[in-house]
């Protein structure tokens, strides 16, 4: 998979899928990677490109063009509406179209069915977390299941998000998720002085999961 290779290298998912291994059996929590291209194909955006692309062309060509009726006018805009949606899906193209509500509810809605599908229907208990990153939003969320929710706050998953993000940042993707799981793991033991769960946590696989 090309998406792999442009922020971790085989050796570096293996050290990473030690590191996972690491952690769960020091927090007692199970543990899940997901790394996902993006979590929408945003077609609201790739319409709202395709219109202004549309939009814009046609009003360029009534300066050369004189149309002779007013509804060539829609008729020219609608079929270049039609004819720019296969560039409109382009991530540069569809990128400036996107909205950053539109963004943060698709981003949240498939961290959380990432949750549900990969974790917490695998797993017989409820000591789950799961770091979630879409790429092309360069968006990051960190869900937990119902157990640790009862006494890691928001505020804590949030500063777990942050710093992964300020590895991604420097381009350096395995300290970020390593320097990540080492907070995520202080903070899971400060909450569990005796681990999440004294049974062990290997349920899950401990290797990247790519979407």
């Amino acid at each position: 998979m090309i998406l792999n290779k442009k922020i971790l290298n085989k050796e570096e998912e293996q050290q990473l899928k030690e590191r996972v291994a690491q952690f769960e059996n020091n927090s007692g929590a199970e543990l899940v990677l997901a790394v996902a291209n993006e979590s929408d194909p945003y077609p609201g955006a790739v319409l709202r490109s395709a219109l202004f692309l549309s939009f814009f062309t046609t009003l360029l060509l009534s300066y050369f063009i004189e149309f002779g009726y007013s509804y060539l006018y829609i008729v020219s805009q609608l079929i270049l509406t039609f004819l720019f949606l296969p560039l409109s899906r382009m991530k540069l193209f569809k990128s400036w179209a996107l909205v950053d509500s539109e963004v943060d509810r698709e981003v949240k809605e498939k961290a959380l069915e990432v949750f549900f599908t990969h974790c917490s229907e695998k797993a017989s208990h409820s000591n789950e977390t799961l770091i979630y990153t879409s790429l092309y939003e360069k968006r990051i969320e960190v869900l937990v299941g119902k157990n640790i929710k009862e006494k890691i706050l928001q505020e804590d998953l949030e500063e777990i998000v942050n710093k992964i993000k300020d590895g991604f940042g420097k381009k350096s993707y395995l300290k970020a998720y390593r320097d990540g799981l080492e907070l995520l793991e202080s903070k899971l033991l400060e909450a569990f002085p005796e681990k999440v769960s004294q049974s062990g946590a290997d349920e899950l696989s401990n290797s990247v999961l790519w979407l």
